[in-house]
């Protein structure tokens, strides 16, 4: 198993005094900050496969040791169901180009996909992961493009937008 280190998590972080930086190197301290939120959503997940196997209420167990809602557990354990389901998303959130927004956004709209046009996204869901990290999307922007895909597939599997609907 591996033993989280916050240190290693936070290396590389810019240290600047603040009151006399320039937009440019805050704008890089808030990169970081972007950078070290996304490994600490994947120790979270990391953190909820295992609750899940140990636990008897891991949502709650969750919920309660980050002093968070409810729906907070629920959340971080519906994003540990789909970085164990794709292994691409695990990688880009670990590396912490994507976050664990990025995850939120990716299941639901795979949640909203059935029948051919899944199958479809899901086999062209590393390609879509891997271009929203290299460009360093938002989470808006990679569900649009996640979107703008899956009406692709629903075009090409011949379903029309009342059908999708």
């Amino acid at each position: 198993m591996e033993v989280v280190d916050p240190k290693e998590l936070m290396k590389g972080f810019r240290r600047i005094e603040l009151c006399n930086a320039d937009p440019v190197s805050l704008r890089g301290v808030l990169d970081d900050i972007r950078r070290v939120r996304a490994r600490f959503d994947h120790v979270e997940t990391e953190v909820a496969k295992r609750l899940k196997t140990c636990s008897g209420t891991p949502e709650r167990d969750l919920s309660k040791a980050a002093q968070r809602s409810n729906r907070h557990g629920t959340k971080v354990m519906a994003r540990a169901a789909a970085i164990e389901n794709e292994p691409t998303l695990n990688r880009a959130l670990e590396a912490g180009d994507l976050s664990g927004e990025h995850v939120d956004v990716f299941s639901k709209v795979l949640g909203s996909l059935d029948g051919p046009v899944k199958e479809r996204f899901t086999e062209a869901a590393p390609a879509l992961i891997e271009a929203a990290a290299n460009a360093g999307s938002t989470p808006d922007e990679f569900a649009a493009s996640l979107n703008t895909a899956a009406e692709a597939f629903a075009t090409d599997a011949g379903m029309t937008r009342l059908d999708r609907q």
